[in-house]
């Protein structure tokens, strides 16, 4: 890259979705300690992310 003065190809461009998409599991389980709705914040890629969500907080209400 440095000597022939091209840009960065990489081989496999799954890895950097990949690396996304973990990033983004860790954000959402960040948003769900912090107790924030996320659905007020509108990040719900998938629907079932949002059934997780309200599933977690049927539980957390039968617990308290």
């Amino acid at each position: 890259m440095i000597t022939k003065g091209e840009a960065y190809k990489p081989k496999n461009a799954y890895v950097f979705l990949d690396e996304r998409r973990k990033h983004l599991a860790a954000i959402r389980k960040k948003i769900a300690k912090l107790g924030i709705d996320p659905n007020e914040l509108g990040i719900f890629s998938q629907e079932r992310y949002r059934q997780k969500w309200e599933e977690k907080q049927l539980n957390n209400q039968m617990i308290n």
